[in-house]
């Protein structure tokens, strides 16, 4: 093997850029630290369960191999090209249009039913976890990765999980009991923040996370119909200006997936295999690269009867702590 350069200093470790020298093949070889060592077999045991699965099919990153050196563990992937977050912060945080973040939702919620159906959970459903696969030649092409946190599901009450504040459920900030919707949650999370341009929750306080949450969700153990709430409906409104009727009615769509998404009852959140049937999936829309770059492109959905648009006025007076609390870094 020949490294050609660094890909980036990670929490685990270093990530670097190599060819395999028999095959000629480029991959991503991600450099496991010393005090990381332990929690690798984790690491390794799920990424054999992911390999079994259709990693192109079903949007997962794809695992070649683990490998020792030097008393050093490697583990080697499939080279993609750059994660969510820095794409944001390529375009300088201009929020994608109602049908690019459609694209991402699809392949992401194939994503999270593949590994629900194989008994896994990611845990650590982010920005950074998710990947362009080549965002020149493949638009909007994208692939989970980031399972050093992934564990079996029947095995998460025993799991210390780490919480990513923003985009952790609340249960696992509470050590509450967990289940796999916890990734349901953190897609959720990632798509608004895709259709905003700044974190839906900007802390990295747990006590303010969990304060914000409880003010525009209530409590977790209230018995409540979620499907009333408003407090997400200030996405109706957000930095790009929404005066097509169709293009509308796509972002009330959007706006009523993510409330079945962002529920503080897990058992209230909408299933991956449920959300791939939701109205906001009504027409599937491919974009071009120089759309991309561009912020959007004349991309129609399938017609859709525009609803009563006489309450949205109602709806700009609406004000959450996400409008409020948007700071400068928006990469924190």
């Amino acid at each position: 093997r020949h490294i050609y350069c660094s890909l980036g200093r990670r929490d685990f470790g270093e990530l670097v850029q190599c060819t395999h020298r028999e095959t000629g093949e480029i991959f991503a070889l991600k450099c496991i630290r010393k005090k990381f060592e332990d929690s690798y077999k984790q690491e390794e045991e799920v990424l054999q369960y992911v390999s079994s699965l259709n990693c192109d099919k079903n949007n997962l990153v794809k695992f070649r191999e683990v490998f020792l050196y030097q008393d050093r563990i490697f583990i080697a992937f499939e080279k993609l090209d750059m994660t969510l977050m820095d794409f944001m912060r390529e375009r300088n945080w201009k929020p994608l249009s109602i049908d690019e973040i459609r694209i991402i939702a699809d392949q992401m919620l194939l994503a999270l039913n593949s590994l629900k159906q194989a008994g896994l959970t990611h845990t650590n459903v982010t920005p950074e976890n998710i990947m362009l696969v080549d965002h020149k030649s493949q638009p909007l092409r994208v692939k989970l990765i980031g399972f050093g946190k992934a564990c079996l599901t029947s095995t998460l009450s025993e799991r210390d999980i780490a919480v990513n504040c923003g985009y952790s459920a609340p249960e696992i900030v509470l050590d509450g009991r967990l289940d796999n919707s916890v990734d349901t949650w953190g897609l959720g999370c990632t798509l608004a923040f895709l259709s905003q341009g700044f974190h839906l929750y900007p802390t990295c306080d747990e006590y303010e996370y969990l304060r914000v949450i409880v003010q525009l969700f209530g409590n977790p153990d209230e018995n409540k119909d979620y499907d009333d709430l408003v407090s997400l409906d200030f996405l109706m409104h957000s930095v790009l200006p929404v005066k097509d009727p169709i293009e509308l009615e796509g972002k009330r769509a959007f706006v009523g997936l993510l409330k079945q998404m962002i529920c503080v009852n897990p058992a209230d959140r909408i299933l991956p295999a449920e959300a791939l049937h939701h109205t906001f999936f009504r027409s599937k829309i491919t974009v071009t690269d120089s759309e991309i770059k561009t912020g959007g492109g004349d991309r129609t959905p399938d017609n859709v009867p525009p609803q009563d648009l006489k309450d949205d006025q109602q709806l700009i007076r609406l004000q959450t702590w996400s409008e409020i609390y948007r700071p400068n870094d928006k990469s924190t």
